[in-house]
Order: structure tokens, then C-alpha cells, then sequence
């Protein structure tokens, strides 16, 4: 990039050539195992606009290409197992909620107050609602991406939030399925190219949309933004190595590499410090105010079958057998960095998936069953269970929020659904069946919303933390949220209708929405 950071807007300005991506090999080399491959990772896991989305023998899968933000809150420590069981079951022994403490990777968006209809404002385009892609930037900026109609074409619009303006339209030569919306950092649209014949991740400028920065990927490797950081992070797998992997930490103004780190993102502390590592050891980094060194956790390492919860700055590890123990750090002997932890209650010995909620809580998957867990002194103690399976992660400045699908129903697309806090096991709301993965209930900073089947279509409702029913909106197609402005995106005979709704004015001091 040029010295001067506003060059690219100027007139005259001649972009680099694109960025070339690091050689990370050298990570690799030492990990090379020299007797039989490693035995293969677990499921692989995927959170998609805020939920999770497990691959049981089968390819990741992203179905809508949605922002991908908040995809890694529990990242590969969620093996969310999707399997039949019968009743919902729940079961609370916790008093007193504990206190979370601060939490920096809460979601910035926010849920209008009202809904009242802004403008509508139509895009040319073809294709149906699997070619679509839908963010919006704060109250700002409506970024739509759809088929421009020719073959493997793709056109992304920046639309103005406030006023329903098309700011600007760029084409691009691939097909709108091959293309995910990571996030928008910094005055840069994340995207992701997933095709099959060329892999890369671009930044596109806000104010026009054009390509700040590309960085071609190699197969394997999938681009995140972490919680509660300000970076471009992408894992790559080591070649012909299963369970091996390094993570790459970008600049999302640039696009150049800032740092490779061995291993992958564990887990958070819901702070601003991920955990990243593999079988040689584990270190913190803290991405709360962007990059800064690594700190070694521990030089024991974690297999890959292992996983990680962060809780109150300890760090309790699930072996492949359900075992407990937490991650002690011990300079002296780097081997004897176990300490087993004691469980209480029905359903700790059958964990399969572990992931922190906030404060002293996590939260446990087992076979069908999903759990809250307090962590005191040596002790981890249920204090919830449901038996349901996880399918939405949500994080608020409360802990995390969870959407369950109710075992009684089974756990396939078309159930229902229920929305649980997941520090105190309290039911906020129950959302209708779900027939497609854009319907799943969507968690936001202050609330949530859920899709409930209506005669001719779907009525969308406005829930704020405490259970509260705010508003309806009935709407179909594709909803998404920004800074209390809610967007839409339906495909209609003469080409792809975006809406914004809200409230009708703009609060004192330029603030649109609620008060969260």
C-alpha cells in the first residue's frame, strides 16, 4: 500500500499488484510426524451468521455465506453432536447468576426499538435466494451481493442505510456462492472466495468498493475474524498432515501478514484473548486493542482431539475419553501440566464439545443433551441441562446466548427451537420451525429475533435479553441487523428488493435504535 493511507481515493492513484500470500511451510516442517499420519481431527465445525454448523463425515458447510464474525466463539472445541433423544429436560441448581465480568467480543449490533418502514430501493440482478449475500454496516451501509446475471458473475452494491442510495456497484468473476462476507473492519469489507478453482481473501474499500487488497489462499485454509479482535485471521492446514494447522493474523487495512502463529484458535476469553495451539505447545494472544506478542501457556501442548475452554483466566481441557483436567502452566517441567478437575452432576462424564459462556460458566455438549457448568475452585459443578442441541451462538455483554433445537422434535431443519441464556439456564423465548438455516434464530448485542410461520409468509420478532417482545415485522427473505436498523433482501420478478426498517427518526446525537 501507498504511504499516504487516503491515496487510494485520489485521482491518479495506480494499485500494487496483488499482495502474495506467506510461506508458512517452515511451521510445518518441524511437525511433520516421522511413524504413522496423526489420527484425524474431530468433526469439522463452522459457525454461520451466528450459528453453528457441524460436518459429520462430510465437507464444511456454509450454506448461506453469511457474515462470519463471531465464527469461531467456540471454534474446533464445539462437536456439536446432532442426534434424536426424547423431552425437553430443564434442570437448574444456580441461585445466583455469577458475574460474567467484562466482556469485549460482545456483538456490536443492536435491535431497533420500532420497525417502522425507512425505504425500499431495487437492484438488478438474477438468480434466487442461495445467490444472495446480505450485511449492514452499523447504520451506515447496506452491503448486498447478488448474481449480476451473466454466468459467474457477481455484483456487490453498497447501498446508503439511511437513505437507500446505491453508493456503488462493482462486478467481480465469480459466482455468488463461491463468495462469503467475513466482516467489515476498519473501512474494509472481508470477503472470502470459497470456488473451486481459485481460493483468495479481498478487502474492499467502504466508501466505493473497490479492491484494497487480495491475497490468494491455498486449499484448506478458511479466513475468520475473532471475537473481540480487529484483525483478519486465517487457519491454514499443513499439506498431508492431518491435525496440523498454523494461524496467519492480517491487517485489514493492507492485507499484509502481521504474524503466523503454530497451531489453531481454541478458545476465548471472551476479553480479547484467544488461546492458539497444537501438539507443540499453546500460547495467548491478546487482539483486544489488535496485535501484540504471543504468550506461552504452555509448551505441553493439546492434541487434536482435545479442546479448550477459557474460564476466569484458567483453562480447563476435554481429553477424546470425557476426561477433565485443567491447563497449569509449569515452567519447571512442561510435561506436568495437568490437574484433574472433579465434576458434579448428571451428564459431566459424557461431554463431547466444551465452549466459555463468561465469568466462572461454560457451556457442555454431550449426546444430545447440552449443559451449563460452573467452574469453582476444583470443582465443575451442572447447573443446567437441556436435551437439545446447539445451533446458535450469540455474545452479549450478559455471557453467552444460545439457540437450542428441542429434542423432543428431533434435531433436523423444521423443528422448533428455544433461546436460552447460557450462563443461567433461563428460557427466553420459543422461535417456529426453521425449514433453511436463514431462519434460525439470529442473537445479536441486546437481543434477538426469531422467524415464526404466518399465513402467506413469515413474521420476524424483536426479543431484547430479558425475554421482552419488542416488535413484529412481517418480512420474508433474508434479514439482517445492524446499529438498530434491521435489512432485508428479497428476490422478486424484477430483480432483488432491499428494505431497511427502524425507527422513523434519528435519535439526538445521531443514534439510531434502542437504548442497548
Amino acid at each position: 500500500m501507498a504511504t499516504d493511507p487516503d491515496a487510494m481515493w485520489k485521482p491518479g492513484y495506480v494499485p500494487q499488484a496483488p499482495i502474495e500470500p506467506v510461506d508458512v511451510s517452515a511451521l510445518f516442517d518441524d511437525a511433520r510426524p516421522d511413524g504413522p499420519p496423526a489420527p484425524a481431527a474431530p468433526p469439522a465445525t463452522d459457525v454461520v451468521e451466528d450459528r453453528i454448523v457441524v460436518a459429520v463425515d462430510a465437507p464444511l458447510v456454509d450454506t448461506d455465506g453469511g457474515p462470519q464474525r463471531r465464527r469461531l466463539l467456540i471454534g474446533a472445541a464445539a462437536t456439536v453432536a446432532l442426534l434424536v433423544a426424547v423431552g425437553v429436560i430443564v434442570n437448574r441448581s444456580d441461585p445466583e447468576p455469577p458475574d460474567v465480568g467484562d466482556i469485549a467480543a460482545v456483538d456490536e449490533r443492536r435491535i431497533p426499538a420500532t420497525v417502522d418502514a425507512r425505504w425500499t430501493t431495487l437492484l438488478p440482478g438474477t438468480g434466487s435466494a442461495i445467490s444472495t449475500r446480505l450485511e449492514i454496516i452499523g447504520q451506515d451501509l447496506v452491503v448486498v451481493v447478488v448474481d449480476d446475471g451473466s454466468r459467474n458473475r457477481t455484483s456487490i452494491s453498497g447501498v446508503d442505510a439511511l437513505t437507500g442510495e446505491i453508493r456503488w456497484r462493482r462486478s467481480f468473476s465469480f459466482a455468488p456462492p463461491e463468495v462469503r462476507i467475513l466482516d467489515i473492519v476498519d473501512d474494509r469489507i472481508i470477503l472470502e472466495q470459497i470456488g473451486p478453482s481459485r481460493r483468495k481473501l479481498l478487502g474492499l474499500a467502504t466508501i466505493d468498493g473497490e479492491t484494497a487488497w487480495e491475497v490468494a489462499a491455498a486449499e484448506g485454509a478458511f479466513g475468520i475474524v475473532l471475537d473481540g479482535s480487529r484483525l483478519v485471521t486465517r487457519v491454514l492446514q499443513a499439506p498431508d498432515v492431518p491435525g496440523v494447522s498454523a494461524t496467519e493474523f492480517i491487517d485489514p487495512v493492507t492485507g499484509r501478514t502481521i504474524d503466523v502463529v503454530a497451531g489453531r484458535p481454541l478458545t476465548s476469553d471472551l476479553s480479547g484473548t484467544w488461546l492458539v495451539g497444537g501438539r507443540d505447545g499453546v500460547v495467548a494472544v491478546d487482539l483486544s486493542e489488535g496485535w501484540s506478542e504471543p504468550v506461552t501457556i504452555s509448551a505441553a501442548g493439546v492434541s487434536p482431539d482435545e479442546q479448550i475452554a477459557s474460564i476466569d483466566g484458567r483453562y480447563v481441557v476435554l481429553d477424546a475419553l470425557g476426561g477433565l483436567t485443567e491447563l497449569v502452566p509449569d515452567p519447571d517441567d512442561p510435561l506436568a501440566s495437568r490437574r484433574p478437575l472433579t465434576t458434579s452432576g448428571r451428564g459431566m462424564d459424557e461431554l463431547e464439545g466444551i465452549f466459555p459462556t463468561g465469568g466462572p460458566t461454560m457451556v457442555g455438549i454431550g449426546r444430545g443433551v447440552v449443559l451449563g457448568v460452573r467452574l469453582d475452585g476444583d470443582v465443575l459443578t451442572r447447573t443446567w441441562r437441556v436435551q437439545a442441541s446447539v445451533r446458535t451462538v450469540g455474545v452479549t455483554p450478559q455471557g453467552v446466548v444460545l439457540a437450542l433445537s428441542e429434542a423432543g422434535a428431533g434435531f433436523l431443519d423444521g423443528v422448533d427451537f428455544i433461546v436460552v441464556d447460557a450462563v443461567t439456564g433461563a428460557r427466553l423465548a420459543a422461535a417456529g420451525p426453521a425449514p433453511s438455516y436463514d431462519q434460525l434464530p439470529l442473537i445479536v448485542g441486546d437481543g434477538f429475533i426469531i422467524t415464526q410461520a404466518v399465513v402467506n409468509g413469515r413474521e420476524r420478532i424483536g426479543y431484547d435479553l430479558d425475554g421482552t417482545e419488542l416488535w413484529r415485522l412481517p418480512v420474508n427473505g433474508t434479514l439482517r441487523v445492524g446499529n438498530g436498523l434491521v435489512a432485508t433482501l428479497n428476490n422478486t420478478p424484477a430483480g432483488f428488493e432491499v428494505a431497511i426498517y427502524g425507527p422513523e427518526e434519528l435519535r439526538p446525537g445521531g443514534t439510531v435504535g434502542s437504548d442497548g
